[in-house]
């Protein structure tokens, strides 16, 4: 007997062993020590699975847990599943977690649209937040007319320990608190969250199945960091059976196609630079259809991919398909001297550059806004007993300096700063030709040589220019053209190549020359009372911002709907009476593509960064947006630090609701069919019936008691709230 148990015994222990075995076989496990910087096990244990983008790096002080880490997650092999376990051993801050579809996610689900399958979780301060990708359709599931999925307040703390589960279309989240309560939720089979099994997006490069996870900072970069987050713990779960079709190569997929094992079955995808069903496959260019999503230039690449480049004077984005302007347009001029003596010593070389150089300055030779660089002089042999001597000196312009019509694009802006230039080019050959820049040095005066200032190029800038005019860049098409009513403009106007007329320079900007197509910025953080200005004097510090205890209001960015100037920092205070919710309506907003986000508009309780978060934005959205203060009061901040791209800023709409009625008031808001349809989305961006839009919103024991002319001008979105407000309230319609 006493055999037979100890047998039963061993046969337990060896079944368990075994299990724990096969368990282990079927999981891989990698923790991170973001307070000493340490990966446990090696990353070579895991280096299948897991790649470090940035290295786990040790905390500021021992007693700390603000190092940072961000990790790529390959999802392509066996591996389908990803539990991540975050240990806080200090008050979360800031940015601490950010899971994302994307390498350029930087916070609030934003990526710069590097990619359609951009789906993110992120933990900021105590909030979790949950976005989608941006495929068709993705507004009707959305909280907020953007990409918003979830957002839940107070879901982390020191001491707790959240879980996220990554799978293919889905997540779960839970926290266990310090005090043992425990709190958790999912979203499954929903294409709009992350792609892990090739689906293919309607813009940008495909995930491959990554995922890229940044911890204490945002996957992009750690200008939006964070702190509180001391541990990490990443488990892979194996999700592929030895009998999945695609494991024992029994499929019918196309040689060109990828084989993605489902829940049931198995399905293929053709591999990048190929189209068809999955079973058949044909090569295909992705810059056919639309330039590829590049906005200049587009070419395939080795992998099947479409790669963007840009023209001379642009650099791209990081989301690697738009162009960004170069900041300045510079130019190099030459000037030949009239003798060669200036060779001879080089303390006359620097006395005369030095000379010349201020002469330059002092004669004011820009009259608009621009930098003369230091010269320098070169001496150069032309045959046995002759030198050439010249003078070369650099002329830059920035391109914020220009403040172009609304219709002219970067480019037309561009066009315009090279105009600019070529017009100081031919005033300063007309000082030289007056002999006006001579120098007199030691009782001695050298002058340079009439008809002799040129743009110094070197041999690839005139290879560039020639193909620039061969291929009829913008730039050429544009000095070709001739406008006659151009030089009737006065100063205060410019000249709309496209409206064909004389316009008022806008707020912010001013002209004090005749017969210009473009108008000067005001310089620093300064505007104009009106448009018109036509003197730099005319320019005064801009005022914003302000404490706003009305029951409704507007805020808007300095000069809209004008571009707002630069360097400003605006804060209003949103004060709610007692009982009563705050209803917020962006219909659009207009910021320029930083990679630093130093554009940037953010809506939180108060001050304090820790504070909870309603809303954060640093790019421009062309749709609405509408959402429900997550705090009594709001704190609205808007901060201008970039070299502005002629960007108009906002206009928010904001109305208090009475409590009671708030969850009417979020069932009408966050239902994503406001958003998802366009007749309703365009409807919340006209500006004549917004008003009465949030009036029903706020009042909705009112709405059976409208008059019905009123709801005949608005049918669809009477037909939106008609049964919601029938549900929630218990009411009928009025007849």
């Amino acid at each position: 007997m006493n055999s037979f148990l100890f047998r039963s015994r061993i046969v337990v222990v060896l079944l368990l062993f075994h299990i724990k075995v096969l368990q282990g076989a079927n999981k891989l496990e990698v923790e991170l020590d973001l307070q000493s910087g340490r990966v446990i096990p090696s990353v070579h244990a895991a280096k299948s699975q897991v790649s470090f983008i940035v290295q786990p790096t040790p905390a500021s002080q021992p007693d700390r847990c603000d190092g940072q880490a961000v990790v790529r997650l390959d999802f392509s092999g066996p591996y389908k599943k990803a539990k991540i376990e975050l240990i806080y051993g200090e008050e979360p801050r800031l940015w601490t977690a950010s899971i994302s579809n994307v390498p350029t996610s930087y916070g609030f689900g934003s990526s710069f649209n590097y990619s359609s399958n951009c789906a993110t979780a992120e933990v900021f301060n105590q909030q979790f937040r949950v976005y989608g990708n941006k495929l068709p359709g993705f507004r009707f599931d959305s909280q907020n007319g953007n990409s918003l999925m979830v957002a839940e307040d107070e879901v982390v703390e020191k001491g707790a320990n959240m879980t996220i589960d990554i799978a293919n279309e889905g997540i779960t989240w839970e926290t266990r608190y310090v005090n043992k309560s425990f709190y958790w939720d999912y979203i499954k089979n929903n294409r709009y969250l992350f792609t892990l099994s090739g689906q293919k997006p309607t813009f940008g490069p495909p995930s491959h199945g990554h995922v890229y996870a940044g911890f204490n900072r945002v996957s992009y970069g750690n200008f939006h960091n964070g702190s509180g987050l001391c541990r990490v713990r990443i488990t892979f779960k194996r999700d592929l059976s030895k009998d999945s079709p695609c494991a024992s190569g029994n499929h019918d997929c196309h040689q060109f196609a990828e084989c993605y094992p489902t829940k049931r079955s198995f399905k293929c995808i053709c591999k990048p630079g190929y189209l068809g069903d999955g079973r058949k496959c044909k090569e295909y260019d992705p810059c056919s259809a639309n330039n590829g999503g590049c906005q200049h230039l587009c070419r395939r690449n080795s992998m099947g991919h479409a790669s963007c480049s840009c023209n001379e004077g642009f650099h791209l984005h990081p989301n690697k398909r738009d162009c960004l302007a170069t900041e300045e347009v510079r130019k190099r001029i030459r000037i030949k001297m009239a003798e060669a003596s200036p060779c001879k010593s080089k303390d006359i070389k620097d006395h005369i550059v030095n000379k010349f150089h201020t002469k330059l300055l002092s004669l004011d030779v820009c009259n608009f806004p621009c930098k003369i660089y230091k010269p320098f002089l070169r001496c150069r042999p032309k045959d046995t007993d002759r030198l050439v001597v010249s003078v070369f000196f650099d002329i830059e312009l920035h391109k914020n300096v220009i403040s172009p019509s609304k219709f002219c694009n970067i480019t037309c802006a561009r066009c315009q700063m090279e105009d600019r230039l070529q017009k100081l080019i031919a005033e300063l050959r007309g000082l030289t030709n007056g002999y006006k820049l001579n120098v007199t040095l030691y009782d001695k005066t050298f002058t340079f040589a009439r008809n002799t200032l040129r743009i110094s190029k070197e041999k690839e800038e005139k290879e560039k220019e020639e193909k620039r005019k061969e291929e009829g860049d913008e730039c050429y098409k544009t000095a070709r053209r001739k406008f006659k009513r151009q030089a009737r403009c006065q100063p205060g106007k410019y000249y709309d190549i496209y409206l064909r007329k004389c316009m008022n320079c806008s707020r912010g900007s001013y002209q004090p020359n005749r017969s210009e197509n473009f108008c000067f910025r005001c310089p620093n953080n300064k505007t104009t009372l009106h448009t018109g200005a036509s003197d730099i004097s005319q320019c005064t510090g801009t005022i914003c911002g302000g404490n706003l205890t009305s029951m409704s209001g507007v805020i808007t960015s300095p000069n809209h709907p004008d571009p707002y100037p630069i360097g400003i920092e605006c804060v209003w205070n949103i004060r709610c009476p007692e009982g009563r919710g705050l209803l917020l309506l962006i219909p659009n907003i207009s910021l320029p593509l930083t990679m630093d986000c130093s554009d940037h508009l953010i809506m939180r309780e108060n001050a304090s960064p820790f504070s909870r978060t309603t809303y954060y934005a640093c790019e421009s959205y062309d749709n609405p947006v509408a959402f429900i203060s997550r705090s009594k009061d709001l704190y609205v901040k808007f901060t201008s630090k970039s070299s502005n791209e002629m960007a108009e800023g906002f206009k928010i709409f904001y109305v208090t609701f009475q409590e009671k009625y708030r969850s009417l008031v979020e069932s009408i808001v966050q239902d994503g069919k406001l958003y998802g349809n366009s007749s309703l989305r365009k409807i919340l961006q006209d500006e004549s019936l917004i008003t009465q839009i949030l009036d029903i919103m706020v009042h909705p024991q009112k709405f059976f008691y409208l008059p019905k002319n009123s709801k005949n001008k608005l049918p669809e979105f009477y037909s939106f709230v008609e049964q919601k407000v029938a549900d929630k309230l218990n009411l009928k319609p009025y007849k």
